[in-house]
């Protein structure tokens, strides 16, 4: 997920570990559970650090434009799951993305 992606994405580690790096300087370990690239939605898509593989790894992720596809469906699940997103992206960013479970 590094800051360079054609169309910047958020996810959710599902399993294994990663390594959250800024400027080639190391941040910290990440475990399932850690949501990635939570401030991307809010500043335009720009990803503010890099995340390395320790191991095998599998993450769930999101185009920011499918999240704002949800947003504006006429349907109620896809909105309120848009929301719920939404508000777990705004906490782990207020808590200083990259945010370790």
């Amino acid at each position: 997920m590094a800051g360079n992606s054609t169309e910047t994405c958020f996810g959710v580690l599902l399993r294994g570990s990663l390594e959250a790096a800024a400027g080639g300087r190391p941040l910290g370990a990440l475990r399932p559970g850690a949501v990635l690239g939570a401030l991307a939605p809010f500043r335009g898509g720009a990803c503010a650090h890099d995340v390395i593989a320790t191991s095998d790894a599998a993450v769930a992720i999101m185009g920011c434009r499918q999240l704002e596809r949800m947003r504006r469906a006429k349907d109620g699940p896809s909105r309120s799951a848009a929301a719920k997103l939404n508000a777990l992206l705004a906490r782990c960013a207020l808590a200083d993305e990259p945010r370790a479970a």
